[in-house]
């Protein structure tokens, strides 16, 4: 275990926490003195006069939060839905980093916590063929911020306690950041705005000018690499090379993931996985 004095913006925490009350003061080490334990003493004997916090005679506040994660009531819900249409603008602390784009947001003013989620943009999910661009999302998001403080723009809510806007972390767009590093999608902008290019397009092309995150130069290799791949025919082991698209009929499913398929063209039988994005790209992309 590491013991620490620890400094925020020129504030000595350990001594802000004993003067609210908020931390009681061990006695001092000897085979390790705290130079500030002075400080330390006279901050825990102000709040002891001052009867602040746990030295407060008085029971104390147990603030009650709604998660609206969970399962509420439609009065409940419908109060926070309308709550969010009068406060667009609000500031919550992220507790919870569920991927890249999605975080499980504090609101202390409304007090709930929410699932925010960042407009016009996700992370890839875990289970893409981007799994590798999914972890260095999430571990972007949780170092600049977890447990930080941040401001949320509500565009739209859900019933299912979803809220989606413009996250900002330090006064900045946390969507474009996460886009300048190419470890986010886009969506397309809305109508009304199709006729220029917006912010997070304009993150878009940086990131694929610096060749980041998901527009590396080792992902366009790995991508080539993966439109010529093999797959095993029949039963005495021949091998074909499959390239772009072929038409297959799907014979029997072996489980969730494997299917046996005949190519129509030259009646082979193959045993295969299931592929994703069959339908919006050139090539198929196992699961890894």
């Amino acid at each position: 275990m590491i013991f620490a004095n620890i400094t925020v913006d020129g504030k000595y925490v350990n001594k802000e926490m004993l003067e609210e009350g908020l931390a009681t003061l061990q006695s001092q080490r000897r085979d390790e003195p705290n130079p500030y334990y002075s400080i330390l003493l006279s901050a825990d004997k102000n709040a002891k006069q001052s009867k602040r916090g746990i030295h407060s005679p008085k029971p104390a506040s147990n603030p009650s939060f709604v998660n609206l994660m969970d399962k509420v009531d439609d009065k409940t819900l419908s109060y926070y839905q309308e709550y969010f249409r009068k406060n667009v603008d609000n500031t919550g602390i992220v507790e919870y980093c569920f991927n890249g784009s999605k975080f499980k947001v504090r609101i202390d003013a409304a007090k709930c916590y929410v699932a925010f989620i960042c407009d016009r943009v996700s992370a890839p999910s875990q289970e893409s063929e981007l799994q590798e661009v999914n972890e260095a999302a999430k571990k972007f998001a949780r170092e600049r911020l977890m447990q930080r403080e941040v401001g949320i723009k509500v565009n739209s809510s859900d019933r299912r306690g979803n809220c989606y806007g413009v996250l900002s972390v330090g006064g900045k767009n946390y969507a474009v950041m996460l886009l300048e590093e190419g470890l986010a999608l886009v969506d397309a902008p809305r109508k009304k705005e199709a006729a220029k290019k917006d912010e997070y397009e304009e993150a878009v092309e940086r990131a694929k000018k610096n060749k980041k995150g998901m527009h590396s130069a080792k992902k366009d290799k790995k991508d080539k690499e993966d439109n010529k791949e093999e797959v095993k025919s029949n039963p005495e082991g021949e091998i074909r090379a499959i390239e772009g698209k072929e038409r297959i009929e799907i014979d029997k499913f072996t489980d969730s993931q494997f299917f046996y398929v005949s190519h129509i063209d030259l009646s082979l039988i193959h045993i295969c996985r299931c592929r994703r994005y069959a339908v919006c790209r050139s090539r198929w992309s196992p699961y890894q």
